[in-house]
């Protein structure tokens, strides 16, 4: 039976560490193995994910606000699963239904189709018979699904699957014959499919692919040393434009900004020089708009990776904050939630944990799921709803699992606490009382904190007596908006956390 925990966890206040409400762990393959969460889908107001529960292997689930995550079907039975190699977004949502990319006995790995009811099926068995097409890098437009797949006599090229009439064909053939031509990412942007393709003369370069037309064309030449690549990867639309990073010669992977119109051109040099300035990302968004600001890993002339932004209104490039004043913090796999910007990197003691950005004070770490210098590691942080959901390793030796985070859980939380917490009113506009009933002495520390965990109210660790004491925080200053409060005692543990709403 699949065990579900709710995160209480250890405070460390030499860091600026907070526990925070509102953090649940979804622990799939109850034994001591991972579940190693993958390619999580926010579709139709439900997460679908490749998870393995340590029986059928890596196969897709879904999960929605209430339940807990959900097999939807052992495609291959056997500890095999249906989903065995490492691809790209082999998993999209389209027309109702959701996509994605698994094997079978019979078919090899295709494209496989699951609407909801019953039980997923094959959609198109690209590569008949049992050799795979083994299709990814899905992307949308119009309906139609677009990815590349592997066939017989052309290698891998772009293909479409039309989800009103259920057809799928290749449309393209770059490098004619058995050699592939498509190498990376796929994206619909400007009413064109943009993929990353080799043509074998000017090396890994951006196409386009017009629907309307069925024309195949570069769109530029970026390192236009002769067969030298410029290698574009993490292709993102953001405000109307395509963003990704790409390599000249001169200035190394840096940012580019393409319209749909003019040629790509490179908007950053962070790391001035032959050397890279931007980091590819292969773990969740390389690049996220939050405020009107693209925010990216830049690796700057001292070659550490920390927190840039560009805004594309004036040009300007920045460093946004040294999370790590020791090293690379390295920022990665953004989602925009609770109107804050969130990420996973790493400030010199904590390891790689979970951080949010408000686009004003400095970057705060929301959780330390790992305690020490190890690291949780969080990565593909995905918007579903109201919920925050993440991979990361629990550190309690299961590895990873999927975790989820929720700025509105309410209510109050308890672990091991034998007294009564009563906490008015709430919500509060001038003085919060917070009223404990201890059935024994004993020491304990109540915290007030804003949703990024800097405290705003600390008792830190006091005597309190058996019976019923009283604290009166004033909160008439602080600004409208949720708050959260903890009480612990004297090893940190959280006894009872809970949320505050001041109005």
């Amino acid at each position: 039976m699949k065990r579900l925990l709710t995160l209480l966890l250890a405070t460390s206040f030499a860091t600026g560490a907070m526990a925070q409400a509102g953090f649940t762990y979804y622990d799939i393959n109850s034994g001591a193995a991972p579940s190693t969460p993958q390619h999580l889908l926010s579709f139709e107001k439900k997460l679908y994910l490749y998870a393995n529960d340590g029986i059928a292997g890596l196969e897709l689930y879904w999960k929605d606000s209430t339940n807990i995550p959900q097999l939807i079907y052992n495609l291959n039975p056997g500890m095999v699963g249906a989903y065995t190699s490492t691809y790209t977004r082999p998993i999209a949502g389209v027309n109702g239904k959701v996509f994605f990319t698994a094997q079978n006995a019979a078919s090899g790995e295709e494209l496989f189709v699951y609407d909801g009811t019953g039980n997923p099926k094959i959609a198109w068995d690209i590569n008949t018979g049992t050799p795979s097409s083994s299709p990814d890098n899905f992307a949308i437009l119009n309906n139609i699904l677009y990815y590349r797949a592997n066939t017989a006599n052309e290698g891998y090229e772009l293909h479409e699957f039309n989800t009103a009439v259920n057809v799928e064909q290749r449309l393209t053939d770059i490098r004619t014959g058995v050699d592939s031509s498509l190498t990376g990412d796929i994206v619909a942007f400007n009413n064109m499919i943009i993929f990353v393709a080799d043509d074998s003369t000017h090396g890994e370069e951006l196409w386009s692919y017009n629907p309307l037309n069925q024309q195949v064309s570069m769109v530029s030449d970026i390192n236009a040393t002769g067969t030298e690549s410029s290698a574009p990867r993490n292709l993102t639309v953001l405000g109307g434009k395509l963003y990704f990073s790409a390599i000249e010669t001169p200035t190394g992977r840096e940012l580019y900004e393409y319209d749909g119109t003019n040629a790509p051109k490179r908007v950053t040099d962070i790391n001035p020089g032959f050397t890279s300035g931007v980091a590819v990302s292969d773990n969740g968004v390389a690049f996220m708009m939050y405020n009107g600001k693209i925010y990216l890993a830049g690796r700057d002339a001292n070659n550490e990776t920390h927190l840039h932004s560009y805004d594309p209104a004036n040009g300007n490039v920045a460093l946004v904050h040294k999370i790590n004043p020791s090293g690379s913090s390295n920022p990665q796999s953004f989602a925009v939630y609770d109107n804050r910007l969130f990420f996973a990197a790493e400030d010199g003691a904590n390891g790689q944990e979970l951080w949010a950005y408000d686009g004003n004070n400095n970057p705060a770490l929301m959780v330390d799921i790992c305690q020490g210098s190890t690291g949780s590691r969080p990565y593909e942080l995905t918007v579903v709803g109201e919920d925050l959901y993440f991979a990361a390793d629990d550190c309690k030796g299961n590895g990873q699992e999927l975790f989820k985070y929720n700025y509105n859980t309410a209510g109050v939380h308890k672990t091991l606490f034998e007294g009564d917490v009563k906490l008015y009113p709430n919500p509060v506009r001038n003085k919060l009382k917070i009223e404990i009933t201890l059935p024994r002495s004993e020491h304990l520390r109540v915290i007030v904190a804003d949703m990024n965990g800097r405290p705003i109210y600390d008792t830190k660790l006091v005597p309190f007596d058996r019976g019923s004491s009283k604290l009166d925080i004033p909160m008439k200053n602080l600004p409208d908006g949720a708050y959260i409060y903890y009480i612990q005692n004297g090893d940190s543990t959280t006894y009872v956390t809970g949320k505050v709403i001041k109005q």
